[in-house]
């Protein structure tokens, strides 16, 4: 019967040893998921900025086929990071991304009807994303 004892005990102490070894090892994991999404949010918000400003000197080329492209792809990875943001607890205004999204639409549009104002709406679009990136 000691013997018994003896093992019950060791098991116990054991689970206490695993449960503690877990607590331990989660304790700033969700943080540092938090801090990941955010940095991959602002990675995103940067290489959309990329692609407006690329499409932007492509309007200056007068590439109005490339500008659209890259119009088209900074507005998709605009909204990819906008999900991210909110993934990662971010204070960044909706509602910002939501007009960055909107101007990055209307500019692919303008560009591919060969229209000069598509760079007005592209610089509206780059300025929202910096202000969305800037957020804490």
């Amino acid at each position: 019967m000691t013997q018994l004892k003896r093992a019950g005990v060791l098991a116990g102490v054991a689970l206490a040893i695993l449960f503690a070894g877990y607590i331990w090892g989660n304790w700033g994991r969700r943080n540092a998921d938090r801090k990941l999404a955010r940095a991959t949010a602002l990675l995103a918000l940067s290489d959309a900025r990329r692609n407006a400003l690329a499409g932007s000197v492509d309007l200056y080329k007068l590439n109005f086929g490339a500008a659209a492209t890259h119009f088209e792809t900074a507005r998709a990875t605009a909204d990819r990071a906008r999900g991210l943001l909110g993934d990662a607890g971010s204070s960044a205004d909706k509602s910002d991304l939501s007009t960055a999204i909107t101007s990055l639409d209307e500019a692919r549009a303008l560009a591919a009807k060969l229209d000069q104002g598509a760079g007005q709406k592209a610089a509206s679009a780059i300025t929202l994303l910096d202000k969305a990136a800037d957020a804490p």
